[in-house]
Order: C-alpha cells, then structure tokens, then sequence
C-alpha cells in the first residue's frame, strides 16, 4: 500500500484536523461529511485496500455514489465507457506502443480524495478558495453563510474530478497514426456484444443517459418514502410528553415577535401527526419533500445539551410559522431562523446545538397528486414489495442514523439499476440486436407528449407493460426450468390456491406442462398440483420485475420527452468515433470561460483551434516519418511522438457544457404539472410557491461553479510548448487569478500513485514519469506541500524533475517541494 494511502486514511477519516485543529473547520469538516464522502465505509475500504481488484470494486461503487449525489452529474456509462476502451487498448497494444494505458477509476478517487485533503490542510488554497466563493450566490437559503463557500467548493471539485477525464475514449480514439480506418475498426469491436461499451458520446445518448439515471433515481426516492412512511408508526401530538416543557414555558411568534399561547397557535397542526422515522436531518428531508409536500412537515427542535424542545415549525395557510423560546430572542445563530423560518425547513445545515424530528400528517398525504397520477398506486406498491424481495427491508431495519439513511437511499437506487441492467431493456446502448427490445426502444422513442394525453399514456403503459411481460417470459424460461429442479429436488409439497392467474400464466403454463410431461416418468413424487405451484410462484415474481420496469419505463420516457424538449433545436454533444470528429453547442461553454484565454482576448474555439494546429504539426512530420521508416526503431519513434489528435480536455468541456445545460433549462422549463414534479424529485425542490427561486439557486447560483470546473477541465491537460510557435495566446495559470483552476491543475498532476506509466519495464527511458514507488507520500504543512519518494538517487532526481516541470503553474516550486530536499 502507498504511504499516501494511509496518509489520507489518517487526515480525512481516521483523526481528521483541519487547518492544525481549528475548532471552526474541524466543526465545518464533521457537518459536510456526509457531503463529502457519501458511502463513508467504502472510501475508507479503499484506501485500506493491499489488493487492486478489491480497489477497483470500491472506486466504481465510490464513483457511481458521486454522481447519484450530485445535482449535474455526468453519466456513470460515460465514465464506464473509458474503463471498456482502455481495456480493449491493452489488449490490442504492442509492447513497442506508445499509448500509456491509466486507470481513471483508481484516479478519480485518488484525485477526489487528494483534493479534499490539500483544500482543509492548506492554509494558501484553503484561504483563496474560500475567499474566491464567498458571496457568490445570489439567494442564500443558509443559517451559516460561511458554509456557503465550502459547499461551492466541494460542487466544483466533485465535478471537476468525475467530469475532467470523461473524453479519454475520444482521445484514445484518434491517438493511432492510422487514423479514421483505425478508430472505425475500433469502434465496431467495441460495438459487439461481449463489449459492455455504451457508446456515450454518440448521438441522443447525452439525453438518453440523463433520462436514464434520473429515472432511477425518481423511483428510489418514491421507493424509499414508501418504506419511510411505512416504518413510521410513533403518533406525536400536542400532548404528548415531548412538548410539555415546551408549552409550559413561554414561547414567542416568528411573525410578530410576541408571547403566544401553544395551545392555541401550535396544538391544533400538531394534532395527530406521526414521527417521520429515521429521518435525521435535512439532507434527508430535502430528498422526501417533492413528495410529502413542505407543507405537510411539521418540525419540533430539540436542545441538545436538556433534550427538551426549543422551537417548533409548521405550515398553515399563510405559511411557514415558527414559535420558540423566549431565550432564543438573543440567540444570534438563531436570528437567521426568526426573520425566516423557511430556513429551517430548506438548508442542509441544522441549527447549532438542536435535534430536528419531522412530523407529518400520515392519514392525509402520501405522494403528490401529480406522482400519484404518474406512477399508479400498483405499479409502485409491487416495486415496493420486489425492492423487500431484494432485501431492502433488512437494510433499511439496521437504518439508526443520517449517514445510514443516506446508504439506504443509494441501497434502493443499485437494486432498481441493477435489476435494468440485468434485463438490458432499456440500458442505452447502439446494440440493441432482439427485435422485442427494439421493439421496446420504438415505443419509448415515440415523440407524443404521453402525460398530457391520458388515453394515449394509458394505452402506451398497457403496450410497454405487454412487451415487457413478453421478454420477462422468455428470459425468465431457465428460470422456471431451475425452480421445477428444485421444487422437486427438495420433495416440496404443493399448498392449494385458488387465485386467479394473469395472462401471464399461460406462457409460464405451457412450458412447465412441457417439461413435467418429460420428468414424471423418472420421479415418484406426486406433482397433482406442482405446476400451480410454480406457476404462482414465477407468475408473483415475474409481475414484479414487470411493475419495476413499466414505472422505470414511464419516467424515462418523460424526462426523455423534458430533455428532448429543452434542447429542440440546438445542437446537443454527441461524437463521431468513426469520424472522428465532435458537434457540441458551444454557447454554454464560451458563456461561462473567462474573458481572456493565456492573458489575450481569445475566442474558446480559437484557443482550440491554435492549440490542435500545433499538435497536427508536428504529428505530419510524425506520420511522415513512420510511413517511410525503413526498421522498427524509426517507426516506434515515430509512434511515440505521435500525439492524439481530438484533447480528452477539450471534448471532457464540451460534454459538461451539454449536461450543465440540458438539466439547466429543464429546470426553467419544467414549471407545471407532473414535468416540474419529475424534476423537483431530482433537484430535491420542495414544489411550493418559492419554485421560481430554488429552480434560481440550481442556476444562477451555480455559474461560479460552471466557470471555474469548465475552464479548468478545458486547460488541465493542455501542453503550453504547443503555443511556442503562436504570438497570439501565452498559457501561464496563476493562484491569484485562477485560484481553482491553479488547484485542480497542480492535484491531477500530485495524483501519480497508481498510474503505470508504460505498458513495459523495458520502456523506462520513454516513460513521461515513473510510477510511484510505495514510498511516495504527499504531506500538507501550512501554506507548502511536501511531496516524498524512494530515497535512491534516481527516484529523487526523477522527483525533482517532476517539480521543475511544473512550470505551467506560475510559482509553483514555492508551493510543491521535495520533503527530502528541504
């Protein structure tokens, strides 16, 4: 294991502190963990991990939690997608080549975790990224404003680090001197079915991934309150002991600032609610409110220190009221809450000093009108019932705190995404050979608005439900063959019923009537009512697995429509691997660079342009070369100074801009109606009369955040020499006037544990950088970062070199040090 494995183990999980044990940060460090590392347990498996495999295991689950977290994440297939085009690399690679084969799984997480630790133990980064956030939202729905700034930061970084790398395929694409034919060959093994390529920079697969994932996560959330609603059983009125202190004491109005009478102003609404169970903070609610309603959510603040409550919260016509202590009046944390009592209700971060239990009006509301008119009670219920089949009811018993609920969540999203996954129905992908399965991509292809058009939704549910049914039969067939074998294996002896079957049946009949007829004359077990039996059985199950899918199905036909609909007539990211070529909008991108590019007015496009017109020179003279080569020595130096000729940078851009933009106007566009309820789900946007302003803060509030992750993925691995030969642009990245692209620039290079630098040891003298010895360590000290390595002469000249290399960042040898040399 690297030492800066255990390095990071100790400073972010183990003995965290902060900014040498700031008592502030460290308070700041322990509230946004769960925002920083979601899945805490795995982040730390992986660190801990002696064995690559198991580490791998841990960064795909690491990574796949990372963007089910996050409001504008790229898609885990495209992300998957560089893992399957490396691996056929390798396997297709001479040991002469020049292709570097890296594994960004690994380096994702490396990176991610390198970063957090660089940003709280660094007082320079720390200050300027701070400083650089702060006051940049233009609604703040914050008690702490501070935190404001830490939670931008941890935005940008997460997006940086899954979206930076995301365009390798299209690198590795064009990084072969044979060009187009090369690339198309490639293309079309990748393309074959043993291949789990998802082609997801080709055309419509940036909306069709979007659907598919927000789809997933809209049913897990319907899922997970359904369990949350079911297990909530604890009846919490006005009368019970709970508010006695409360309402013997005297409490004062949000509103007017006045005494008033618990029983008059609080008793009513508190009046038969019940103990939202296992919700612990408002993370948590955030993910329930679109469905339950803010408006239906009671909340009872309980002190800390005597476990008595403090403060209540609740709706009425007119609102949200607050009613509190009156030593509270003074209480400056708490004045935030006073002047606005949506505060409470709406902001991640939980007054100082007091528990939070949610209440709710379990007998009136259940869902949304418009998500009970979307997804029928049934279809959901026998998702609920397959997602308990699937052990989730075990999982959500052990559930006894936030961070827990928070796994159990994520828990129900992997059970629904595995099981589509399993029956590749809806799986985006190019591949779709079985004529049922295209079958089933027509209908979800269709362009008719099905939600506003009861008649045609309920016609198109019943096509779909008839479709799915049909595939589950065929491939459920072996299935039914093994419960035959085992039923009677195990001399099971059948319960009579008389339920009525379903259609269904009848295909499950007719092969079991098939295969019994072949067994009796080779068993002495009576089979009277065996085929009912397993009939039932496979019939229960197969209903399941099809309410599953027909309620993904329904949602990802909608957010296709949404998506399809917000970018109608614009040009949406998609690549051309045979081509070779990228059609992006551009707008986004060119919207959100800064003014000047290498301290010129410059044009994103000519920036690129400049840049690839510097590389496809010298890779003419490189082609050149290698074509008239005369021995294997001239051509694999040809090779290896041959460089790709589409920047993992500039097309990793392109494709954050679509995405940025695609959820963006979504969100705007979706204002009414079962469209705004969809994406309130995935934005965790309560619904209420404020939409107007929370849809705000996912867009407006967040352009620093998009300027600062788009021009920092756009430069990250853009070599300045390129320019030398252009008077038009000088790239030198400065901390004072790109604080984070400077940041995530110096990381991504830090971040070389784990990377084998070439594909043979015999290769050393062509490899950029040596891998990293087990001895290499990162240690953060104040304002310097103190890099350690083998100790031999060669590891530490090699070391010394890397850090006079890091001339792209302005003054950077001020900052990066060796720590043997010091």
């Amino acid at each position: 294991m690297y030492k800066i494995n255990a390095t990071l183990l100790d400073k972010l999980f183990i003995a965290p502190s902060p900014m040498g044990g700031d008592p502030e940060i460290l308070r700041v460090f322990n509230q946004l963990q769960s925002r920083m590392f979601p899945g805490k347990r795995t982040f730390e498996e992986f660190l801990s991990a002696q064995n690559i495999d198991v580490q791998f295991e841990k960064a795909e689950l690491i990574i796949h939690r990372l963007c089910y977290e996050s409001n504008f994440p790229p898609s885990y297939f495209a992300i998957k997608d560089i893992a399957s085009v490396e691996e056929y690399h390798k396997g297709n690679t001479g040991e002469y080549d020049s292709y570097i084969p890296r594994d960004h799984f690994l380096h994702i997480v490396n990176l991610y975790l390198l970063g957090l630790y660089v940003f709280f133990y660094n007082t320079e980064f720390h200050r300027r990224l701070v400083k650089a956030n702060r006051y940049r939202r233009k609604i703040t729905n914050c008690s702490d404003y501070t935190i404001d700034c830490y939670k931008d930061f941890i935005s940008e970084w997460k997006y940086f680090c899954l979206y930076h790398d995301i365009g390798y395929a299209q690198e590795l694409f064009s990084s072969n001197i044979g060009g187009g034919d090369a690339a198309n060959k490639l293309y079309k093994e990748l393309m074959k079915e043993e291949n789990d390529f998802c082609d997801s920079f080709g055309k419509k697969q940036v909306i069709r991934h979007n659907a598919f994932f927000g789809s997933l996560e809209i049913l897990s959330s319907i899922i997970s309150l359904k369990f949350i609603l079911d297990y909530s059983k604890v009846l919490c009125n006005g009368e019970n002991d709970i508010f006695k202190f409360f309402k013997d004491s005297k409490i004062f109005s949000a509103e007017t600032r006045e005494l008033a009478s618990f029983e008059e102003s609080c008793h009513p609404y508190l009046k038969g609610l019940y103990i939202l169970d296992r919700v612990y903070s408002n993370q948590c609610i955030k993910r329930l409110l679109p469905l339950i309603g803010e408006e239906n959510i009671a909340i009872a603040g309980i002190n800390q220190d005597n476990g008595k409550v403090s403060f209540v919260s609740f709706c009425d016509e007119n609102g949200r009221k607050l009613f509190y202590l009156e030593e509270l009046n003074d209480d400056i944390e708490f004045l935030n809450f006073i002047e606005n009592p949506s505060l409470i209700m709406f902001d991640d971060y939980n007054p100082c000093g007091y528990e939070l239990v949610y209440l709710y009006d379990k007998c009136k509301y259940d869902y949304r009108k418009e998500i009970i008119d979307f997804y029928s009670e049934g279809v959901i219920n026998k998702t609920y019932e397959y997602c308990i089949d699937q052990k989730c009811s075990l999982a959500f018993s052990s559930v006894s705190n936030e961070e827990q609920l928070l796994d159990f969540f994520f828990h129900v999203y992997i059970v629904l995404y595995r099981l589509i996954r399993e029956y590749k129905m809806f799986t985006p992908s190019n591949k779709v050979k079985d004529k049922l399965e295209k079958k089933m991509f027509e209908l979800l292809d269709a362009e008719e608005d099905i939600v506003s058009k009861p008649g045609k939704r309920n016609k198109w549910r019943a096509d779909v439900s008839l479709k799915i049914q049909t595939i589950l039969v065929k491939t459920c067939s072996k299935e039914l063959k093994d419960s035959c074998i085992s039923f009677i294996n195990k001399q099971f002896s059948p319960r009579f019923d008389d339920k009525e079957y379903d259609d269904l049946s009848e295909y499950a009949r007719a092969y079991i009537e098939e295969y019994i007829d072949n067994i009796k004359s080779n068993t002495k077990l009576s089979l009277d009512n065996l085929e009912d039996e397993i009939v039932l059985n496979m019939s229960e199950r197969i209903q399941k697995v099809n309410s599953v899918l027909l309620a993904f199905a329904t949602g990802y036909k909608a957010l296709r429509y949404i998506y399809s609909q917000s970018v109608k007539g614009k040009k949406v990211y998609r690549y051309d691997f045979s081509g070779l070529k990228s059609v992006y909008n551009s707008l986004f991108i060119k919207t959100y660079m800064p003014e000047k590019i290498g301290g010129k007015e410059i044009t994103v496009d000519k920036f690129m342009e400049l840049y690839l017109k510097g590389i496809t020179r010298n890779n003419d003279k490189s082609k050149s070369d290698y074509e008239n080569g005369k021995t294997w020595g001239v051509k694999n130096r040809a090779k290896n100074r041959f460089r790709a000729t589409s920047d993992h940078g500039f097309e990793s851009a392109k494709y954050a801009g679509s995405v940025f933009e695609i959820l963006q106007t979504s969100l705007k566009k979706s204002e009414k109606g079962v469209y705004a309820s969809l994406m309130d789900i995935l934005f965790s946007i309560s619904g209420s009369e404020n939409r107007k302003d929370r849809v705000l803060h996912y867009t407006d509030d967040y352009k620093h955040i998009y300027k600062n992750v788009i021009y920092s993925i756009i430069i990250h691995n853009v070599w300045p020499s390129e320019f030398s030969d252009s008077d038009e642009i000088f790239l030198d990245t400065s901390i004072e006037e790109f604080p984070f692209a400077y940041f995530a620039l110096l990381c991504d290079s830090l971040q070389k544990w784990n990377r084998p630098q070439a594909i043979s040891n015999s290769l050393e003298e062509f490899r950029p950088n040596l891998s990293a010895t087990e001895e290499y360590n990162i240690e953060v000290s104040d304002n310097k970062i103190f890099i350690f390595e083998a100790r031999n002469n060669d590891m530490q000249r090699k070391l010394n070199n890397f850090i006079s290399g890091l001339g792209y960042l302005r003054n950077a040898s001020a900052i990066v040090k060796n720590g043997y040399s010091v």
